[in-house]
């Protein structure tokens, strides 16, 4: 089961030279953060 956030949800994206990036925002009184980084092939 999914559900929309509302537009009053405030996301949080935390931006930094050679890091991934991090995306926060609170679900009630729960915090959610997710880490999104490109995928790195070896040669």
């Amino acid at each position: 089961m999914l559900k929309a956030g509302s537009a009053e949800t405030k996301v949080n994206l935390f931006l930094k030279m050679n890091a991934p990036v991090k995306v926060a925002y609170m679900i009630g009184d729960a915090g959610i953060s997710y880490f999104l980084a490109p995928r790195v092939e070896s040669q």
